[in-house]
């Protein structure tokens, strides 16, 4: 894929997918600057680019394709948005919808005729005209390709050994936890109308529906009586939600709920002249959406394929849409919930399945598919049989492991969508790949699976590919390692001296990649002001499913880890040291860091973790040390939990958003100031007996051993906690006796 064909990473929010669809991205229209006085046009953000639908179903005779078209507006003006396709020089409506949680849409056109169709969506402002919130894009239904199954292959004569090896699907990834099937929506937030115009009243809750552990925003509007409304509930509320108002005296139902259900919840309202009222509201939270299927039933060449997805929590109806060129390679899409279709080559991919549900919860996962029958597993070495890495990769087929000798390489590696492992023999110390300013040094950009490896190398000089934006900085993104729509395995790699201002040692824009064992150093931007780059070590985006797990992120100009609007990001047991900021999450659907530590960064902030209005981000057992300005600042939709804030010179260790009144749930911490913390709007400070501010007691933090010492009030004085792993960051068991506060457990 060329970099032009990249989509901007500041336009990834919204997903426009449809069955079979080539990932040649698109980037959406920015629209220029607005005149003086009129407010500047809303924007839709393009992740992929719409190509080919296969048609499903006959309507009078004709073939048509089912399209649906997920995605989110920003900012949100009208609430409403239309899908509308080309006839001649004019547009027609064929598709309406209300924007739901988090300004997300769906819309489904199921007529798209036989051919190529030109669509676009719009903004529906005040009922009357449009605006144009997309670029348009061209859609074209094609014909399921019918392939003959092929001969089987003759059977082998013993004792020859076959000519053909097993189909062997990767490894799977962590275990998930079971959760609730799709529910109904129950609640639509109308409430019966007043007698009289006049008559207060509770008239509406806007987003009555929720998910537990995400961040849930409703509206209650009130209607006539004397504006200065107060709002108590008469009943229970659901757990972990409460009624807060606004500054302008709007009054919301706020918070991050812990259980599913349909709650029918009475508030009593009083108005400023003292007339009041009592009225029955229904809230409703389902478990989150989820695909819980990671590995897809192995396929066979030409032979009919139909393998059901498995889908949990959400609001029904669900819905199934596949994308990538992989798909549309192997005339494969999905029908109902399930992929469908019949394979025509061996191939192991990492499939993009987009789900939504019925309030237009939108999310991407990835699938590993294996389509067989693979050749028997070869290894190559580089440089006996190829002089290059590149080379090696190319004559590979899916399965294959390429074993490279040492020496410094002179190249850009890009594994081409192919499953390939690719290891050195002698470490990264004795093997490097170099490359020498001229993009990427090693790219991930076409479905790898997670067969795909890459372990053992020292990977230096890389410059970046796809123009972006992220926060203020521009440029070229992914210095070292760049991943787009990918599913790698990176192993024990050394990631240093590469140049970006957008994840300079490593990118991550969708898929779902892990990193284990690697260092991550000494990256910057030659480019930015200072040579500060934007996520220095990891720079995470997009839909994505990342697991950033036992790394060593140290001294990057920049931050550690840096998350912005991305939906799945995992990190354990890394330390994340001497960087120009060590954690930053801006927005993401769900976020965990486990086991981390984060010591002597430079930056005003170490740990920065807003996810306003987002999903449910949690900090648990972390060790937050020694750092130049202020430990750990929160918003409103981040639990923490066993971590530990040693910064006793600091007059502002811990700080917490205010917004809407709500603070995040913060239990079974200590946080060592020699300063007071007072504050409860920006020092997170509750009335729980569960909160130390004694001294850690480390092992030796002079020399980074951040263990708990004999006597330490760490020890012993944690919470369970669900996501907690066997072991601590140091790999040793993570429980003995009772849980300890922090990364490290006193053996």
């Amino acid at each position: 894929m060329s970099n032009g064909s990249r989509f901007s990473v500041a336009r990834l929010l919204v997903l426009l997918v449809a069955p079979a669809v080539a990932v040649s991205m698109l980037s959406a229209v920015t629209p220029a600057t607005a005149a003086v006085h009129h407010a500047a046009p809303a924007k839709v953000l393009v992740l992929a680019k719409p190509v080919n639908v296969v048609a499903t179903r006959t309507v009078h005779g004709k073939h048509v394709g089912v399209l649906r078209v997920a995605g989110r507006v920003t900012p949100v003006r009208a609430g409403r948005v239309v899908l509308q396709r080309r006839t001649g020089s004019h547009w027609a409506d064929v598709a309406k919808g209300a924007l739901g949680k988090r300004a997300t849409f769906g819309l489904v056109d199921s007529s798209l005729p036989f051919g190529r169709s030109v669509l676009r969506v719009v903004e529906a402002r005040s009922g009357a005209s449009a605006q144009a919130v997309s670029a348009s894009f061209a859609v074209t239904v094609v014909m399921p390709t019918v392939v003959a199954p092929l001969p089987l292959p003759p059977a082998p004569v013993p004792p020859s050994p076959p000519t053909t090896a097993p189909v062997t699907p990767p490894a799977a990834g962590p275990p998930t936890l079971p959760v609730d099937p799709p529910v109904a929506v129950q609640c639509t937030g109308f409430l019966p109308a007043p007698a009289a115009p006049t008559q207060l009243a509770l008239s509406l809750v806007t987003d009555p529906d929720g998910y537990v552990g995400e961040g849930f925003f409703a509206t209650v509007d009130i209607t006539g009586g004397t504006a200065g409304y107060a709002v108590t509930a008469a009943s229970a509320l659901p757990m972990g939600l409460s009624i807060v108002g606004g500054p302008y005296g709007e009054t919301y139902i706020a918070g991050v709920p812990t259980t599913a259900g349909v709650y029918h919840v009475a508030l009593h309202v009083i108005d400023a002249s003292g007339r009041s009222t009592t009225g029955t509201i229904c809230l409703q939270v389902a478990e989150p959406l989820i695909v819980t299927t990671s590995t897809l039933p192995p396929a066979t060449v030409g032979q009919a394929y139909d393998a059901p997805i498995e889908v949990h929590g959400g609001y029904l109806p669900i819905a199934l849409q596949t994308f990538g060129p992989r798909q549309t390679a192997q005339s494969m899409y999905a029908s109902g919930t399930a992929i469908v279709g019949t394979p025509v080559s061996a191939d192991i991919a990492s499939l993009p399945l987009l789900v939504s549900d019925g309030i237009g919860s939108v999310r991407v996962d990835w699938a590993t598919l294996t389509v067989g029958p693979l050749p028997a597993p070869r290894t190559l070495h580089v440089p006996g049989d190829a002089a290059t890495i590149s080379a090696a990769i190319a004559a590979a087929q899916p399965g294959d492991t390429v074993v490279v000798g040492p020496g410094t390489y002179h190249e850009n590696v890009d594994f081409g969508g192919k499953g390939v492992a690719v290891r050195s023999s002698d470490g990264p110390t004795r093997t490097v790949i170099d490359g020498g300013g001229h993009g990427p040094t090693v790219t991930f950009a076409d479905e790898e699976p997670s067969t795909a490896v890459l372990q053992g190398f020292t990977i230096r000089g890389g410059s970046g590919s796809l123009e972006g934006i992220i926060g203020s900085v521009s440029g070229l993104a992914g210095g070292g390692v760049f991943v787009e729509g990918a599913s790698p395995t990176v192993i024990g790699n050394l990631i240093t001296a590469n140049n970006a201002p957008l994840g300079s040692g490593v990118f991550v824009e969708g898929g779902a990649p892990v990193f284990t064992g690697n260092t991550v150093t000494a990256n910057a931007s030659l480019f930015a002001p200072g040579g500060q780059a934007e996520g220095a070590g990891f720079l995470v985006t997009g839909a994505t499913q990342a697991r950033i797990v036992n790394n060593t992120v140290t001294d990057n100009n920049g931050t550690g880890v840096l998350v912005d609007t991305a939906q799945q990001v995992e990190t354990q047991g890394n330390v994340v040291s001497g960087n120009l900021g060590g954690l930053e999450v801006r927005k993401a659907e769900q976020f965990s860091s486990v086991d981390d530590v984060f010591a002597h960064d430079r930056a005003q902030v170490t740990v920065l973790v807003g996810n306003y209005y987002a999903g449910a981000a949690t900090l648990a057992n972390d060790t937050i040390a020694d750092n130049a300005g202020t430990g750990l600042s929160l918003g409103w939709t981040v639990s923490v939990v066993n971590t530990v804030i040693d910064d006793e010179t600091k007059a502002a260790p811990l700080q917490c958003s205010a917004d809407v009144g709500l603070l995040p749930i913060f239990h079974d911490n200590l946080v060592h100031t020699a300063y007071p913390l007072l504050n409860p709007a920006t020092d997170c400070q509750r009335a729980d007996p569960t909160e130390s501010s004694a001294a850690p007691q480390f092992v030796d933090a002079a020399h980074d051993d951040f263990t708990p010492a004999a006597g330490s009030p760490l020890v012993d004085a944690g919470a369970g906690f669900p996501l907690l792993p066997a072991t601590d960051a140091a790999g040793n068991p993570r429980v003995v006796g009772s849980v300890d506060i922090g990364a490290y457990e006193r053996q």
